[in-house]
C-alpha cells in the first residue's frame, strides 16, 4: 500500500545499456495515479542518459555523460521541473578508487512560486576495499 493516502498507485521503470563500444544510455519514466482527493494533478517523471566509456589514460577506463530529467504536477498542479547534468568518472584502477565531477542545473516552475535555477557541482573520490 501507498505511504501517501493521495496516490493510489504508481508505475515506473528503467532501462540502461552498455554496448561494447563504450556508447551506454540509460531511459526511465514514472507515473502517480492519484486518489479522487487529489486527482486534479498527473504527476510524471522522464529521464534520459547518454554515455560514453572509454580507456583514454593508463591508470583505468573514463566515463563521461550527459542527462536530462522532467517531471509535470510535481510536487504540485501545474508545476514543471528539469534537471540536466554533465558528469565525469576517473577510474583508478591501481587504486581501487574512483573520481568523479558532475555539474546538475535544476529548476523548478511552480505555480505561485518564483524559484531561481540551482546549480550544483560535485566532485569526490569512491574507494572500494
Amino acid at each position: 500500500s501507498s505511504v501517501s493516502s493521495m496516490i493510489e498507485d504508481q508505475y515506473s521503470g528503467s532501462l540502461s545499456v552498455l554496448h561494447n563500444s563504450g556508447l551506454n544510455m540509460t531511459v526511465a519514466g514514472a507515473v502517480q495515479n492519484m486518489s479522487a482527493a487529489a486527482s486534479d494533478r498527473d504527476p510524471h517523471y522522464i529521464y534520459g542518459k547518454l554515455g560514453y566509456r572509454a580507456k583514454l589514460l593508463k591508470m583505468g577506463a573514463t566515463a563521461f555523460s550527459v542527462d536530462y530529467g522532467a517531471t509535470w504536477d510535481l510536487p504540485v498542479k501545474d508545476a514543471d521541473g528539469d534537471s540536466v547534468a554533465v558528469a565525469v568518472v576517473q577510474n583508478v584502477t591501481d587504486w581501487g578508487t574512483e573520481l568523479y565531477a558532475s555539474f546538475r542545473r535544476l529548476k523548478l516552475d511552480a505555480p505561485g512560486l518564483d524559484l531561481d535555477n540551482l546549480d550544483t557541482m560535485l566532485a569526490g573520490a569512491r574507494i572500494k576495499f
